[in-house]
């Protein structure tokens, strides 16, 4: 597989499927290569992607199984923002009746 011609400052993890149990995992970056005030956090943003590289390769199904967690955290909370409170009209009742305790005042 080759790989593209990279912009400066970038990373790139490519995976690449070889059938369906194997997995080729490959790196590149052009981090740091003209530039000495930027090879700290190249020399990080590195040490991240062998990180995503050995977890990748080892522990791949947590991955995938934080990544279902995420899709559905996000799934939940756009159903939620269709979802605005509306007080039961007994509700609505007891605070004009005055049954309702103000719990800012009963906390101080």
């Amino acid at each position: 597989m080759r790989t593209p011609k990279l912009p400066p400052n970038s990373f790139q993890l490519t995976l690449e499927l070889i059938n369906d149990e194997d997995v080729n995992i490959k790196m590149a970056h052009s981090f740091g290569e003209d530039q000495d005030d930027l090879d700290e956090v190249g020399d990080f943003y590195t040490s991240v992607l062998f990180g995503l590289q050995y977890y990748l390769a080892h522990n791949a199904e947590m991955l995938a199984r934080m990544g279902d967690l995420l899709v559905y955290t996000k799934m939940l909370e756009d159903e939620a923002e269709g979802i605005a409170f509306e007080p039961d009209d007994a509700l609505k009742e007891a605070i004009a009746d005055k049954k309702v305790v103000d719990i800012k005042s009963r906390m101080n």
